[in-house]
């Protein structure tokens, strides 16, 4: 499901040089909130490159959260059960 707005983050990179100031100022929006494992994750990223240096290579980190259950919900056991044996209902 999408969101109404994207999850962003932005990192900015300044330089002095002389009389003027070399700034780089890189954005990347997630427009999902939970991706399943194994599928490919999709990521606008936007460059202000007010440098002379090109930018040839951009490396992007997440970090994963996995949420873990400890209690099996009983609507949950009673859809297993449903299709292993419904003698069991």
């Amino acid at each position: 499901m999408s969101l109404p707005s994207p999850l962003t983050a932005s990192d900015e990179w300044i330089k002095a040089r002389e009389t003027i100031l070399d700034i780089v100022r890189v954005t990347a929006g997630l427009h999902r909130q939970v991706w399943v494992s194994g599928t490919s994750i999709y990521v606008d990223v936007h460059i202000a490159n007010n440098s002379r240096k090109v930018i040839k290579k951009i490396e992007l980190q997440l970090e994963r959260d996995i949420l873990c259950y400890k209690h099996v919900c009983f609507a949950t056991i009673r859809f297993f059960l449903c299709f292993t044996d419904e003698s069991y209902l």
